[in-house]
């Protein structure tokens, strides 16, 4: 089974890349052993990676991205579907945090990137305007919205673009 989802290990100029001396962590020791009770007879640890690292070298970029940003990926995809206000913050300024209506995660024309466009605040001014943060940039995500209640109601302040129009909610 593994050698037909994984491809083959390639050889290199004569050397045996089959031997491969791996240490694992006590993070790491559960899985290098739940793996090492699947292998076949007479296979390495080290061919299974090398199969597993080309595999994954062979996907689109904007996958691979969505991959190792796997946790974030799903929580904004989560916000997208629930249309829920987050607050976010960027591998640029971690101390700036920006609250934002998620709308949609998309991949970019060129297929390499993965972006959270979204409905951004701006609390000076209070208007809103249409953002777009790569998914690699985000590093921290909240749903906490603090004291303040947001309502959600649907306007394009740009002709032609998508947008969200954010409000304070007033009761009664």
């Amino acid at each position: 089974m593994n050698k037909v989802v994984l491809p083959e290990v390639p050889s290199r100029k004569g050397k045996n890349p089959s031997k491969l001396s791996l240490k694992p962590t006590n993070e790491t020791e559960g899985i290098i052993l739940s793996i090492l009770d699947t292998l076949s007879e007479g296979e390495y640890l080290s061919q299974y990676l090398c199969r597993m690292l080309l595999s994954y070298s062979e996907k689109p970029f904007s996958e691979r991205e969505r991959i190792i940003f796997q946790n974030n990926y799903e929580f904004l995809k989560n916000a997208c579907e629930h249309v829920k206000p987050i607050t976010i913050s960027t591998i640029w300024n971690t101390k700036a945090i920006h609250t934002v209506i998620p709308y949609r995660l998309a991949t970019g024309r060129e297929e390499m990137f993965n972006y959270l466009l979204c409905a951004e605040i701006d609390t000076s001014s209070g208007k809103q305007e249409a953002k777009a943060y790569r998914l690699n940039r985000v590093t921290r995500i909240n749903y906490s919205m603090g004291k303040e209640k947001w309502r959600v109601g649907h306007h394009s302040p740009l002709p032609g673009m998508w947008s969200l129009k954010l409000q304070p909610y007033r009761s009664g």
